[in-house]
């Protein structure tokens, strides 16, 4: 696969992560232009029949400095270890940097985008503040 098509990928995958979730792309675009790796870490990629079917990471706290949250997301539900989603059930920040992350290594390692579409769990309107 080519870079061409990898960014095409990538392109379609946002816009549809943000129809999904019922909140504007240019939302999408800052989570997706702020990840760092000195700010993020990728603790597990999950394959199974050739595919990527999710991953696990380590996403530090944007509010304060050395505070990580854990997230793993797949085609069956997401799960966060930050505030709004432990108590208050909201697709965090740190889900949708996860999601995002989940896209490229598929996109990288298959070929395939993830298929928005396919996850029940992400409801429109579901997206932190």
């Amino acid at each position: 696969m080519g870079s061409a098509e990898i960014e095409e990928g990538a392109r379609r995958f946002l816009l549809d992560l943000s129809g999904a979730l019922g909140v504007r792309l240019s939302k999408i675009l800052d989570l997706y232009f702020s990840v760092h790796p000195r700010r993020a870490r990728i603790l597990e990629i999950v394959e199974e029949g050739g595919k990527v079917v999710g991953v696990r990471m380590a996403v530090e706290s944007s509010t304060r400095r050395g505070v990580w949250h854990y997230v793993s997301v797949g085609p069956y539900g997401a799960k966060c270890t930050c505030e709004a989603n432990t108590f208050g059930g909201k697709i965090c920040r740190h889900i949708i940097i996860a999601l995002i992350t989940w896209n490229m290594v598929s996109l990288l390692k298959t070929g395939r985008a993830v298929d928005v579409n396919s996850l029940g769990w992400l409801k429109r309107g579901s997206a932190e503040g």
